[in-house]
């Protein structure tokens, strides 16, 4: 569907935006000023607008990054998402995304767009409100296509995953101690044994998407 979109685009460039988020104001005027040649797309940042399956478990997680003094880094600074984008049309033009690639072809398109010397940023002072339901009924295939493709573009290693399926389970405990929730203790553990069987069929195939 991005792909189509992006045939019908007649502007020199076009904004990327999905039905589950909303501008913070001045999203426009905000983005221009970051227009430049080396720039071929301005993304903003997510602000989550979480269920309690998913809120309950980052507010304890974070809780306990404190206490082990962990730090992460985003993963959509490092995906990039295609939410709310500004884009250089003449980038993707003819782009050809593949069309198994229901999930991550915002990876795909920015990596795009870097192969071909131009910068994807994203500005500390654009961002976005994103609606993250807990999607139960279809976690199964969003987090197995999830670990799938994160295997086929190479962004984890198979020890990390491995540890992350394992981690799991003392995780959602720590989390139940803070915030009682069960249903979000059965989402965050489905969420991540499907992630980890995609990512582990993708390891058996040993096939990378460039």
């Amino acid at each position: 569907s991005r792909e189509i979109g992006i045939k019908c685009v007649e502007t020199e460039w076009f904004l990327f935006l999905d039905s589950d988020v909303v501008l913070c104001k001045n999203w426009q005027r905000i983005a221009e000023k970051y227009i430049r040649d080396d720039v071929g797309a301005i993304q903003g940042h997510y602000i989550p607008v979480k269920s309690p399956e998913i809120e309950d478990y980052y507010q304890a997680i974070t809780k306990l990054r404190r206490l082990l003094r962990a730090k992460s880094k985003p993963s959509t600074a490092v995906r990039g998402v295609t939410g709310d984008v500004l884009i250089r049309t003449e980038l993707v033009k003819d782009i050809k995304i593949p069309k198994f690639l229901h999930v991550y072809e915002d990876y795909y398109i920015k990596k795009y767009i870097e192969g071909r010397g131009f910068k994807w940023i994203i500005p500390d002072e654009l961002y976005c409100y994103h609606v993250m339901g807990s999607r139960i009924r279809r976690i199964k295939s969003d987090a197995y296509m999830t670990g799938y493709f994160c295997c086929m573009f190479d962004l984890y290693r198979i020890s990390s995953v491995v540890k992350g399926v394992i981690s799991i389970f003392p995780k959602v405990l720590f989390a139940l101690c803070i915030r009682p929730n069960f249903k979000m203790a059965k989402f965050q553990i489905l969420r991540q044994t499907y992630f980890f069987t995609g990512f582990l069929r993708g390891y058996m195939r040993g096939v990378k998407i460039g």
